[in-house]
């Protein structure tokens, strides 16, 4: 939002110019409008975002005093009873008596002409601030500041004089001195039917009559201090005119009410625009962070459930080699058993082999000893069967060689077995704690993907907070907007109160002088109470005879007719108490003439008879009210 520059932070760019043009302008002023020129003057109303309040103290007087208003709203009454009075005489000098008295009854009009209700002239003198030396008093050259001041109201007398220059005061407290000023400009004008009229009509001033004339007199009488006129635009107007060429575009001039009036507008636009534009930002920044938000979230899920997937996977294959690992257990434990029992049948075979040898030799010896000599060829025999014997135990102890080397074999073989599957084991072991280390990352990228969403909520909540802050300063500024529109209506429901009740004053006013008047040209007259009616008032024999004029009479002064009848009724006791003092003093004057008629033996007078039979009442009674 683009903020009208203020003293508290005003930075123009103060370009140092050479032969700054002077600055003269004016404006119509009604006469209704005074008021508020005053109250902007006083600083005691009005828009004043462009002033410096604390430095209004500076601003003085430069023509006239402060009670410059009533005395420009008495004269023109007084003009305007001037010119009923001239204009009335001159339709009774010229024998037209029933118009006379019609105008007489109309009662006086505003002393300018009828088409305009401005005839009063505003008017402002200042030059580029960068000439006093920057913005604001404390930046201004005091030297400057006085001759500005010294050559603007040798101007202002020198081309407004007789009166016509009302009021100038110099104001200090805005970015550039400058003064504004009130002119009043009395044309006097003498016609066969109203006389010798004098009028307020601002183009009998030529400076006012021609604004391009004004510019030449104030760039000719600023030149002796730096300041030139200002660029002769009307004139670059007329040569292309003249040489068939198009014309420069017209300026209009833009007063700074009016200019802060449109840069609060413009401002309050661009706010509005700004803040839309936030909040769309905002809205668009939660919508990304939102989806970034959850596209994370579906990828982490993603990789959760892979993760997840790999981990099943690898706790089948755990439980796989577990079932293994238990078949290997149990296939290993049957082969230890056997083993087992192959052994033990291996001893058992080889021990009864061992004992039926054991047995056999000693049953042989003791043959061959009790039967040494029987039986030689029998022992042959024998020995015989025991070689077939031992061969035979051989055979039986070589087979449970080849039982216990089998077994052998088939434990080497189990143990190489169970050595396989506990590498397999191993090999399982480690896959699980591979995919725990891999559950475990991807666990972290989890937790990095909540941290990541967490920190896109916060971002979200960040956005939210930054919309809640720009509509909480929209509808601030929109609030703002609001009270300064309230504030304005305000001021012009209060200006239009004013004006009414100053209307209605006026009317008053008026209503009051024409009254008076019609009490002093004994047109209405007091009737005091008596039995038959109550006190009022009543036309006497001076006044129009027509209906309808007595009608307008009474008009005129209905609205303060109770303050008329009160005067009157005034008028009439004072009057009747200073005639009843007179009529006193004639009867004690009668009384003493006649005692010296008497003394000096003059006869009696019938004209001083009568004189004292008239006033002998009222020689003891000098107030009575009704004389």
């Amino acid at each position: 939002m683009s903020v009208h520059a203020r003293f508290d932070n005003a930075t123009p760019a103060i370009t140092p110019v050479e032969m700054p043009p002077v600055v003269l302008r004016f404006a119509p002023l009604k006469p209704k409008q005074l008021s508020r020129f005053n109250m902007h003057d006083r600083r005691s109303g009005g828009d004043l975002n462009h002033v410096d309040l604390s430095l209004k103290t500076l601003n003085q007087i430069e023509h006239g005093d402060d009670n410059w208003i009533p005395k420009l709203k008495r004269r023109i009454t007084l003009m305007a009873d001037r010119n009923l009075k001239n204009e009335v005489r001159a339709l009774k000098t010229k024998g037209r008596v029933a118009e006379a008295k019609r105008r007489q009854n109309e009662g006086p009009k505003s002393p300018w002409h009828a088409n305009t209700d401005a005839p009063l002239r505003e008017g402002i003198l200042t030059v580029n601030k960068a000439w006093f030396g920057g913005t604001g008093a404390d930046e201004w050259t005091q030297t400057r500041v006085d001759d500005f001041r010294k050559y603007a109201m040798a101007f202002l007398k020198t081309y407004f004089p007789g009166g016509q220059l009302i009021y100038a005061a110099s104001h200090s407290d805005e970015e550039a001195f400058h003064i504004h000023f009130v002119t009043a400009t009395w044309d006097t004008k003498t016609s066969g039917n109203r006389g010798q009229q004098i009028q307020l009509r601002a183009a009998a001033n030529p400076i006012l009559k021609s604004y391009e004339y004004a510019q030449d007199l104030a760039g000719a009488h600023f030149e002796k201090i730096g300041i030139t006129r200002g660029e002769r635009r009307a004139e670059a107007r007329r040569k292309a005119k003249a040489a068939g060429l198009p014309a420069p575009e017209k300026r209009h001039h833009i007063s700074p009410s009016e200019y802060r009036e449109a840069e609060r507008r413009k401002g309050r636009a661009e706010a509005a625009v700004t803040i839309d534009t936030v909040v769309e930002d905002c809205r668009t920044a939660l919508k990304k962070t939102r989806q970034r938000a959850s596209r994370t979230e579906r990828a982490a899920r993603r990789k959760t459930l892979k993760a997840e997937l790999r981990l099943n996977s690898v706790q089948s294959e755990i439980v796989g080699a577990k079932t293994m690992l238990k078949k290997i257990h149990v296939e290993c434990s049957k082969a230890e058993a056997a083993r087992n029992s192959a052994s033990e049948t291996a001893g058992l075979i080889l021990e009864d082999a061992r004992d039926t040898g054991t047995k056999t030799l000693r049953k042989s010896r003791k043959r061959a000893v009790k039967e040494a000599s029987a039986r030689n060829a029998e022992l042959a025999r024998q020995a015989k069967a025991a070689s077939e014997k031992r061969a035979i135990d051989e055979r039986a102890a070589e087979i449970a060689r080849q039982a216990e080397a089998t077994a052998l074999v088939q434990e080497l073989r189990a143990r190489t077995c169970a050595s396989e599957l506990a590498a397999k084991a191993t090999a399982a072991s480690d896959m699980l704690i591979q995919a725990r280390s891999d559950r475990d990352v991807v666990l972290g990228e989890l937790e990095q993907a909540n941290t990541k969403r967490d920190a896109a909520l916060l971002s979200a909540d960040a956005a939210m907070a930054a919309e809640t802050a720009a509509l909480k300063n929209r509808n601030l500024l929109l609030a703002e907007a609001g009270e300064a529109e309230d504030a304005k209506n305000k001021a012009e429901v209060d200006a239009r109160e004013a004006e009414t009740q100053t209307s209605a004053m006026r009317t008053c006013a008026d209503a009051f002088d024409t009254g008076l008047k019609y009490l002093a040209q004994d047109v209405i007259r007091y009737n005091p109470p008596s039995k038959i009616k109550s006190e009022g008032l009543a036309f006497s024999k001076v006044a129009p005879a027509n209906k309808q004029d007595r009608q307008a009479i009474i008009s005129r002064i209905q609205p303060v007719f109770p303050l008329l009848m009160k005067i009157a009724r005034l008028i009439r006791t004072a009057v009747d108490t200073i005639l009843a003092r007179e009529r006193c003093a004639i009867a004690h004057d009668i009384k003493a003439l006649d005692e010296i008629r008497q003394n000096m033996g003059i006869g009696s007078n019938d004209a001083l008879d009568d004189l004292r039979a008239r006033y002998k009442e009222d020689e003891n009674d000098p107030g009575r009210p009704d004389r």
